[in-house]
């Protein structure tokens, strides 16, 4: 009876492809582990000049042009733990947190990713912030050997310098900056300008706080 069926299936050229090709995908596919991997620690150089003020106890306060509205903006539910390894045997730690705002990304509660991108092959940050829908309001990435740009895909975000913050007040420039679409960062503040969701008003910061 065994003879039988093999010499049936010899004779049956598709079902023999089939197992062929089944083989070649499910034991010829190897998973890479690292035996050695390398945590890193500190964030890369523009990532933290630009985004490392979003800490606990920080608040952010804006105004809009004709002073009729102000925002804020604060951080709550942080939390730390360490990435999985990218291809090149590195992690690093990533901190997540709430950002809370009445005009940016439409008043919804917004979930922020920083600090080591996993999915990178280099020592690269993430800065993502995304809405309760899960569409991305801002993401940006750094390289640890890249000082003048941050880039998402094949999108780069050019350190530039002198901004005026307000037509009304051209005497307050901002030395250096990037614009992301409607959002304006700049070292140490982060977020200092943006436009509400789905307005031409534009909001900019007047007040840094600690809570």
């Amino acid at each position: 009876m065994q003879h039988l069926f093999l010499r049936a299936l010899s004779g049956m050229k598709f079902p023999a492809l089939f197992l062929v090709a089944n083989c070649a995908i499910l034991s010829c596919k190897k998973v890479v582990r690292c035996s050695n991997v390398q945590h890193v620690n500190e964030r890369v150089y523009l990532m933290q000049k630009y985004l490392g003020g979003y800490r606990p106890g920080v608040a952010w306060i804006y105004q809009n042009r004709d002073k009729s509205r102000t925002d804020s903006v604060y951080l709550t539910n942080f939390s730390t733990g360490i990435t999985g390894e990218n291809n090149n045997c590195l992690s690093g730690d990533v901190t997540t947190f709430d950002m809370h705002s009445n005009y940016l990304a439409g008043g919804q509660m917004m979930k922020v990713r920083l600090g080591f991108d996993e999915s990178r092959d280099q020592i690269t940050n993430i800065f993502e912030i995304k809405d309760a829908s899960g569409n991305i309001v801002c993401k940006l990435n750094a390289k640890n050997d890249d000082f003048t740009s941050f880039f998402n895909g094949s999108t780069r975000y050019s350190v530039q310098q002198n901004y005026s913050l307000s037509p009304n007040l051209p005497q307050i420039v901002l030395p250096e900056y990037i614009r992301v679409g409607s959002l304006i960062f700049a070292p140490d503040f982060g977020l200092v300008q943006f436009a509400a969701t789905g307005t031409n008003d534009t909001f900019t910061m007047i007040k840094f706080v600690y809570l």
